[in-house]
């Protein structure tokens, strides 16, 4: 293994009753018995109960992102991801550049598919071949797309070349779950979505689409620990007062997305909070193109989206409206944690007098109207809205807020189907990778797509691309470093606040993390004391 991929930061969204028919229950473990590894198991069976927003659609990895791509511990991907973003051994145990395009990864022996198949290098292969393919119109393929070619060297080795030398290889591991390739492609990816199997540490033995998720531990798993939970619950609970009465009931012993108005009763409760706030920002995107074609109006003009960033009070938003649990951004839309975070940029400071200035300098002194498209997400982003159209009405700009309600709808705004508003607001998200990569690339015109298209800057796009092929680590961060500061000064975003995410637990559960490169936590961790 090269010395630098020990420690680079690495890359990365969480019917009828279906039971898992390719293989048999797990069995509880009994009181006293030991593992293959000679430890004592639990004396009886740790069921955990966690209600979530929302709950992923199908389990098929490939096809949504809306979680990691180990889908509640199902499945295991080439490489895993860390706390931290970085990535230790999953599916394969080692890896080492051959060439600045050519990766090899040596492959495990002693892992099996949930119906008793052992994993083969051949499935690693068919799996990244796969993801790969935009064939398949895959959601995960987006990600994947300097990916060439992947064969078998042998039954332990797999290779993967590039298209180009690429910095991001190995984040990209971390994103490629192991498939079955004889039952995939006997069942097909639509069955397979709602029968998976993969090689993780827990199986699937329940899935209601839109109700539930249940998934059952493998004791001999090589990555369990043998006193953990035996099994786990996911419930649909899109109501955040269901959420928080299912907490105080005990009726669940975890949720997640908790509003932040409930926060502190639930601690003087005895609840324990995880606050995640790295790996996504809660700022517009400002669109200086539509399409191929620069913008026109006041948005066109850097003055302009200048002073937009000076008009709103980012400390009065993080201590009002999100109570302290999270942090101004620092003139950047990446935070702290990630790899790429240029430390020597500061927050823009609320200056509506500056605002004004730059307004009046770009010849909009007498104001003028832009419009927002929000999506009805949840009361703090609502609530955020309300507060940059008073701010900014405050140096003479009127902001019209249309509610978006349906998601089909924000993903047409989202994808350029539907010309987007002068603001909008899906956030930017650099997670799992923790990698500001995976947020930068929205303003690369390298994108195939137009409607894609944010920002046309050939400055940053010269810097972007080039940290795409380069696979030195220390000048990587320096190209990312650089290429947040040219947007940082040309800014096609409204900086605001870091996004949070709290989860509540009850006490007896234990192993909790502050999982800033996940979603969800990983269940093989949690014990319930």
């Amino acid at each position: 293994m090269h010395p630098w991929t020990r420690s680079r930061a690495i890359a990365g969204f969480a019917g009828v009753l279906i039971v898992l028919a390719a293989c048999a229950p797990a069995q509880s473990p009994t009181a006293g018995s030991t593992s293959p590894q000679g430890q004592t198991q639990p004396t009886g069976p740790q069921r955990l109960v966690i209600g979530q927003a929302s709950i992923t659609p199908q389990m098929h990895p490939y096809i949504s992102i809306c979680c990691t791509q180990r889908r509640y511990d199902v499945f295991d991907p080439v490489l895993h991801q860390k706390d931290d973003g970085s990535v230790e051994p999953g599916a394969a145990t080692a890896w080492k550049s051959v060439d600045p395009t050519t990766w090899e990864f040596t492959i495990r022996q002693d892992m099996k598919f949930h119906d008793g198949t052992p994993m083969r290098a051949d499935d690693v292969v068919f799996s990244i071949k796969r993801a790969s393919d935009i064939s398949f119109k895959y959601a995960i393929t987006s990600r994947l797309e300097t990916i060439a070619d992947a064969s078998k060297v042998n039954e332990t080795t797999v290779r993967v070349v590039t298209k180009q030398p690429d910095g991001l290889l190995l984040k990209r591991m971390a994103m490629v779950s192991v498939l079955p390739q004889a039952y995939l492609e006997r069942v097909g990816d639509a069955e397979f979505g709602n029968k998976a199997i993969g090689t993780g540490p827990f199986r699937l033995v329940e899935f209601v689409p839109d109700s539930k998720i249940v998934v059952r531990a493998i004791p001999e798993h090589p990555f369990r620990k043998a006193t953990g939970v035996t099994e786990v619950e996911i419930r649909n609970v899109p109501e955040a007062a269901a959420r928080v009465a299912g907490l105080k009931s005990g009726e669940l012993d975890m949720a997640d997305t908790i509003p932040i108005d409930q926060a502190d009763s639930l601690k003087a409760a005895g609840f324990n909070v995880i606050v995640v706030d790295s790996g996504s920002s809660t700022g517009y995107w400002l669109d200086t193109v539509v399409g191929r074609q620069p913008k026109t109006g006041p948005m066109a003009d850097r003055r302009v989206r200048l002073a937009l960033n000076y008009a709103i009070d980012k400390e009065l938003v993080a201590k009002n409206i999100y109570k302290g649990y999270t942090k101004p951004e620092q003139g950047q839309f990446v935070q702290p944690e990630t790899f790429g975070f240029n430390p020597n940029l500061k927050m823009f400071p609320y200056d509506p007098n500056r605002a004004k200035q730059l307004l009046a300098e770009a010849g909009y002194a007498n104001g003028f109207k832009l419009t927002l498209a929000q999506l009805q997400i949840n009361a703090e982003a609502n609530a955020q809205a309300l507060l940059v159209q008073d701010q900014l009405r405050q140096i003479g700009v009127e902001l019209e807020i249309q509610p978006i309600g349906e998601y089909a709808v924000f993903r047409d705004y989202f994808y350029g189907v539907r010309q987007r508003t002068d603001l909008f607001a899906p956030g930017l998200i650099n997670t799992p990778a923790l990698d500001a990569d995976f947020a930068l690339v929205w303003f690369c015109t390298c994108q195939a797509d137009p409607g894609r298209w944010h920002y046309n800057n050939p400055e940053f796009d010269r810097v972007y691309q080039q940290s795409v092929t380069e696979v030195n680590e220390t000048r990587r961060k320096e190209l990312l470093q650089r290429a947040i500061e040219i947007i940082h000064n040309d800014p096609p975003y409204l900086f605001m606040v870091q996004g949070t995410r709290l989860i509540f637990a009850n006490k007896k559960v234990q192993g909790l993390a502050r999982r800033a490169a996940d979603i969800e936590q990983r269940y093989e961790r949690l014990s319930i004391r």
